[in-house]
């Protein structure tokens, strides 16, 4: 009997979970059904834009970006002013003047890919050297490629044309070949051209008194960096150590091992190379190596460390060696660098197909426009109005304010569709910061919403 009455009781349960058991399972699906649809109508207009891929900014984010325009523009206004004030300071120009030059840098940046306020720099260094103003624009535009090539920053990039030209004497019309020779072996060899111009700051003037031509000194560069991977820096002082030594060895002057001319003379002798020509002057190092280069792989170990020792100094034996012992490098390079023309414009047309160059595209097309206004009163409105308008944005303006207004809305729908009719009171907080200029949130009811669904 027991029994009997327990299979009744798992009948009736059974039953009973039979029948309760599709409305559970039906209650849970509209459970989760309504969470979704609350979840979806809980997104922001703003999200929901975002996710179709269209920006929406907030009145922050405008806000913000007009201050860093606003920010950039004088900034760069007040750059430029710096260069053309310093300008008449040192070219005893007048205001009007300078002012003039403007185009100039307009001009020259869109032909070299370069900011504005860089061109205008260049010409402040190269104005402050005494140079006219023709001078000065073949300069500026030759230091301008550079600086693109290699990488540099602009005043970096003056220097080192500067050392370069002055310690060998060029004019500035020599200033297309030189970035032209220094651009070649930049391509031909393992060093680039910015290792190259700071070597060749180091000593172009005592490789000029020593008798090395340009290319010559190009090449030992290029040759040293590629094959020692030293700093360019330790190898341009290297070399203008080595120049010096030699050349106070000439003048019977000391150095730091008491060497003198006689123990060179001796040395170089043994060798079949003469350090006197036939008027019994004393040679150029540079003739002297150039004697000395094409014998230098027929020598055993320890007359090139004699030579090396004797010539460079011990300090910088080991790196006069590498040189000589590339030495048909070294006279490869220097007909690469001789035979240069048109090199550096080769590589400033490749290097302006790069993103960044359509970026500084950007830049100078907007400073030109800001150039060109700052000539007038009209920068100066236009400086005063955004001031006017950022100013209207933080004393609560509210036509302005509607941009974040869909978040609100969008926020407040939810809650009154799934509140029964009740604001949250966050939401309702927000809103209510809009209620004085926009609408009266206290009178605004859900049922509205509703109404109009």
């Amino acid at each position: 009997q027991a029994l009997t009455e327990l299979r009744h009781i798992l009948a009736s349960i059974q039953a009973t979970s039979n029948a309760t058991l599709p409305k559970v399972n039906a209650d849970f699906d509209a459970i989760a059904q309504a969470e979704k649809e609350a979840e979806m109508q809980a997104k922001t207009f703003k999200s929901i834009l975002q996710e179709l891929g269209i920006p929406m900014l907030s009145l922050q984010e405008i806000v913000g970006m007009m201050k860093q325009v606003i920010s950039y523009s004088y900034d760069y206004l007040k750059n430029l002013d710096a260069a053309l004030t310093e300008i008449a300071v040192v070219s005893d120009k007048t205001r009007s003047e300078v002012m003039g030059l403007t185009d100039t840098f307009i001009e020259l940046s869109q032909k070299t890919g370069m900011a504005i306020d860089d061109i205008a720099q260049a010409s402040t260094i190269f104005y402050q050297q005494g140079l006219g103003d023709e001078a000065v624009k073949k300069l500026s535009e030759y230091t301008a490629i550079f600086a693109k090539i290699s990488g540099e920053d602009v005043p970096t990039a003056a220097d080192q044309l500067t050392a370069a030209i002055n310690g060998f004497g060029f004019a500035a019309d020599d200033v297309a070949s030189v970035v032209d020779k220094m651009s070649v072996l930049a391509a031909y060899s393992a060093a680039d051209i910015d290792e190259l111009a700071t070597a060749m700051s180091k000593g172009a003037s005592q490789a000029a008194m020593a008798g090395l031509t340009f290319d010559e000194y190009n090449a030992y560069l290029a040759t040293m960096i590629e094959t020692t991977r030293e700093a360019p820096e330790n190898l341009g002082t290297s070399l203008k150590t080595i120049m010096s030594r030699f050349q106070s060895i000439k003048k019977g002057e000391n150095t730091e091992d008491d060497t003198d001319v006689n123990q060179v003379e001796k040395a170089l002798k043994t060798v079949g190379v003469q350090l006197r020509d036939s008027e019994g002057q004393l040679r150029e190092l540079g003739d002297v190596l150039n004697e000395l280069g094409p014998k230098w792989a027929t020598l055993d170990r320890n007359t090139q460390a004699y030579l090396g020792t004797v010539i460079a100094g011990t300090r910088q034996q080991s790196r006069f060696i590498s040189l000589m012992q590339n030495w048909d490098r070294a006279l490869e390079l220097t007909a690469a660098s001789e035979n240069s023309a048109g090199a550096a414009a080769r590589m400033h047309a490749k290097a302006m197909e790069g993103l960044e160059a359509s970026l500084n595209t950007l830049t100078n097309a907007w400073q030109k426009l800001i150039s060109n206004l700052a000539n007038g009163d009209s920068f100066k409105w236009i400086i005063d109005g955004l001031a006017s308008l950022v100013g209207w944005f933080g004393e609560g303006n509210t036509a302005l304010k509607l941009l974040n207004y869909q978040q609100l809305f969008g926020e407040t729908l939810y809650h009154c569709t799934y509140n029964n009719g009740n604001l949250d009171y966050q939401i309702y907080y927000k809103l209510n910061n809009y209620s004085n200029d926009v609408v009266k949130i206290n009178s605004l009811k859900c049922y509205v919403i509703k109404d109009n669904e």
